[in-house]
């Protein structure tokens, strides 16, 4: 199946997914501003840094990073 994806899509899938330890360290996902504080909370505070191109990247290392 074949999906065209606009940029709010894009980002909406990659803020509907959390990168699994492995991942964080990925240069990319540092871009894109992940972090992970104290409390509990985790989230990106990046991403309008990242071409359309990298956040389809970055949601792809996320994803995958739970499947190793």
């Amino acid at each position: 199946m074949e999906t065209k994806l606009d940029r709010t899509d894009l980002l909406a899938l990659l803020k509907g997914v959390v990168p699994n330890w492995g991942a964080m360290d990925n240069p990319l996902v540092k871009k894109a501003g992940w972090y992970f504080c104290d409390y509990g909370n985790s989230r990106w505070k990046s991403l309008d840094n990242l071409t359309d191109e990298e956040l389809h990247e970055c949601y792809l290392i996320c994803k995958n990073s739970w499947n190793k």
